[in-house]
C-alpha cells in the first residue's frame, strides 16, 4: 500500500447518516457501474467478511474465522496466499511495514470484539495450533481477552503471532497511524506524525461496551441506573524496535456532549479517519461526525472537536434531533449557528404540534 506512505485515508460513514436512505445494489450489479470494473472474486471464508487492507499487491481480508492474505498482483487472478484461522467477532484488518530502516516488517493488526478466552489463535489446553472454537464470550469470572492482536506477516503464507494487546470494551475496529518519537522520555515523550519514516505505529481504537450487556463487569463504566458508559477510544501503541512491547498508551475521553444513538448516551465512535497530511481524524461516532486535531498524535484533541451539525442538510438535522431528548440537544443548539439553531427549532416544534393529539 505504497500510498498509504503518503497519506493515510480512511473513508467513514458518519453515524448521523443512518437515517438517510441506503443505496442498494443486487448481485452483480456492480459490472455495470460507472468507473467500476469487476476482474474476479475470491471464496469467502467464514459467515461473516468484515474488513479489507492493502499493502502493494497484496490485499488482506478480515473475516470472523480468521483472516486471509491475498496476491492480487494479477488482479483478473489473485492467488490466495493463506487462510489464517483466528476465530475472532470482527476481525477487521490494519497493516504498516516497518520499512529498511527498521527491519523491513509487515505487522498485522486485527480487532477481536467479544472476549474470548485465550488471546492467541489456538486452543487453551492444547498447542496443535487449531483455531480457537471458544463461545464469542468468555464464561463470567473466567480470564478473558478482546482488543488488538498483532501478526508478522512478512512472510505472507505463514503469519507469526506476535501478541495481544487488551482494549477496554475490545475493539470494533482500529486505525493505523504512523509517528515517531521526537523527543523526551517515559510519560514525557513527545511524538509527530511521519508517513515518510515512522518508528512506531499508534492504533486508534473504537469499541462499543458489547460484553456490558451481557456482564457489566467486563468493560466500561457501570452507572447507578445499571447503564453502561463508554465514551472514549483507546491508544495502542506498537514499537518497530520490538512490537512485543506493543500495549496501551492510553484512554482518550471524547466530548461530554458527544451525541449517542436517538435516545442513549454516546457509547464511542464506529470508525475513525486519518489525513496525515492535514493532521486530521474525523470521528464515525454513534450519532454524530466529528474532526479532531491529532497534530499531536499522542493526544487528539476530542474535546474541542469540530462537529458536523452546521453542515448537515436541515431535513436530516431535524430527523437527528427529532430522536434526541431535549436536554442533549439544548447544549448543542447553543454551540451552533444561530441562524442555523433557530431554523430547526422552529421545525421542531412544528413536528411536535403535528404529532399532538
Amino acid at each position: 500500500m505504497r500510498c498509504v506512505r503518503q497519506v493515510v485515508v480512511l473513508t467513514v460513514a458518519l453515524g448521523a447518516l443512518a437515517f438517510a436512505a441506503p443505496a442498494l445494489a443486487g448481485h452483480g450489479e456492480i459490472d455495470e457501474q460507472q468507473n467500476a470494473t469487476h476482474l474476479s472474486n475470491v471464496a469467502q471464508t467464514g459467515p461473516t467478511n468484515s474488513d479489507l487492507a492493502f499493502w502493494g499487491d497484496q490485499l488482506y481480508a478480515g473475516n470472523y474465522d480468521g483472516f486471509k492474505i491475498i496476491d492480487i498482483s494479477d488482479r483478473a487472478e489473485p492467488e490466495t496466499l493463506v487462510d489464517y484461522p483466528c476465530v475472532s467477532i470482527q476481525n477487521d484488518v490494519g497493516v504498516w511495514d516497518t520499512g529498511p530502516n527498521h527491519g523491513s516488517k509487515r505487522l498485522l493488526f486485527t480487532s477481536v470484539d467479544a472476549s474470548e478466552t485465550t488471546d492467541d489463535c489456538v486452543d487453551g489446553d492444547d498447542t496443535d495450533g487449531v483455531k480457537d472454537p471458544v463461545s464469542p464470550l468468555a464464561p463470567s469470572g473466567e480470564e478473558d481477552f478482546e482488543g488488538i492482536r498483532i501478526f508478522d506477516v512478512t512472510t505472507p503464507s505463514s503469519p507469526i503471532y506476535v501478541k495481544a494487546v487488551s482494549t477496554d470494551c475490545g475493539s470494533h475496529t482500529h486505525t493505523v497511524i504512523p509517528v515517531r518519537q521526537t523527543g523526551g522520555s517515559g510519560d514525557k515523550r513527545k511524538f509527530a506524525l511521519d508517513a515518510e519514516n515512522p518508528d512506531r505505529v499508534f492504533i486508534y481504537v473504537s469499541s462499543y461496551p458489547l460484553a456490558s450487556a451481557l456482564d457489566p463487569s467486563r468493560c466500561g463504566v457501570t452507572n447507578a441506573d445499571g447503564s453502561t458508559t463508554h465514551n472514549k477510544i483507546s491508544i495502542v501503541e506498537v514499537p518497530f524496535a520490538d512490537p512485543t512491547e506493543a500495549d496501551v498508551l492510553k484512554e482518550v475521553p471524547l466530548h461530554p456532549m458527544t451525541l449517542g444513538f436517538p435516545g442513549q448516551e454516546s457509547q464511542g465512535c464506529h470508525d475513525i479517519g486519518v489525513m496525515i497530511e492535514l493532521a486530521l481524524a474525523a470521528g464515525a461516532c454513534q450519532g454524530e461526525g466529528q474532526v479532531w486535531d491529532i497534530s499531536d498524535p499522542a493526544n487528539p484533541d476530542t474535546q474541542n472537536a469540530a462537529r458536523i451539525f452546521n453542515e448537515l442538510d436541515m431535513e436530516l438535522l431535524t430527523a437527528v434531533f427529532g430522536g434526541m431528548k431535549e436536554a442533549k440537544t439544548a447544549p448543542i443548539l447553543a454551540e451552533m449557528d444561530a441562524l442555523k439553531a433557530r431554523e430547526v427549532t422552529a421545525r421542531l416544534a412544528v413536528r411536535q404540534v403535528a404529532k399532538a393529539p
